[in-house]
């Protein structure tokens, strides 16, 4: 069986993360919220058979319950048997902990199985034709695809380690503000891998859709970092009615950027690019 048919047998379920508190400890569980429309995993979904859909959903219900059950007990407790109340709601969060625990520890092992898969992108800025630079993007699980090492003098510019694809994006769009790079050219292979791994239609849009819906920015073409969004326009002052400079008034600082960091603060190459 390939890994399309295995794929084909997998739906992709939403479990956010949920933590309550009970009597100041915290219980952390993942109720289902049905299937995601694409077939992508992200922060709050994960693939699953139908079958652990339904086991999850029962568990996740089956603790809510608990829980409600464990405030009720304690609520329940008058004043002079406060202790023996959260003695009961104590014991049964530790019955619901027990029984909620082997479905906790699948859903949080696929989340981690998800991010390590993940962190597999690497980036460089090479010369592309006619002359200008580009970011160069591929997957360390695709043999033959890194770019050798080029002139530290020519170009510094390279991821130091494997990425997710939630780190590339960031990268991509610091390499944008940053250094004003904007061409980005992707590795057949990396992309290849993505269709594979997803099982996306073979054709050139399937990579596009993927992308698109993943990334935040508002991507046009995955070969372009966006711009940043335009900061809101600020008010004008008001004029002072004395015509002067106002006793008093104290020196404003520098104009802050579109994601509110000053430039005394040194903006998004405060060490990003430091170690290359």
């Amino acid at each position: 069986m390939t890994r399309r048919d295995e794929a084909a047998d997998l739906v992709v379920i939403k479990v956010p993360k949920t933590t309550v508190r009970v009597l100041g400890q915290p219980c952390t569980y993942y109720p289902v919220r049905g299937r995601t429309e694409g077939r992508y995993v992200g922060s709050t979904a994960v693939l699953g058979t139908g079958a652990e859909e339904h086991a999850w959903r029962t568990a996740a219900e089956r603790f809510d319950a608990a829980l409600l059950e464990a405030r009720r007990a304690h609520t329940r407790g008058a004043r002079w048997a406060r202790r023996r109340a959260e003695r009961r709601c104590l014991e049964a969060l530790t019955a619901a902990e027990n029984d909620y625990a082997p479905v906790r520890d699948v859903i949080e092992r696929r989340y981690a199985e998800v991010e390590a898969r993940r962190r597999v992108w690497g980036w460089a800025v090479v010369e592309a034709v006619p002359p200008r630079d580009e970011i160069y993007v591929y997957r360390h699980d695709v043999p033959g695809t890194e770019p050798a090492p080029g002139p530290s003098s020519t170009h510094p510019l390279r991821s130091e380690e494997p990425l997710s694809a939630r780190g590339l994006e960031r990268e991509l769009y610091r390499l944008g503000d940053v250094h004003g790079l904007t061409d980005v050219r992707w590795e057949d292979g990396a992309t290849e891998r993505v269709r594979d791994e997803c099982a996306l239609p073979d054709e050139p849009g399937a990579f596009e859709a993927w992308w698109s819906e993943f990334t935040e920015r508002g991507w046009r073409s995955s070969r372009e970092v966006p711009l940043p969004d335009a900061p809101p326009p600020r008010p004008s002052p008001a004029p002072d009615s004395g015509g002067g400079t106002r006793a008093g008034r104290r020196h404003r600082g520098p104009e802050r950027d579109y994601d509110g960091v000053g430039e005394g603060h040194g903006g998004y190459g405060g060490g990003f690019f430091g170690g290359y």
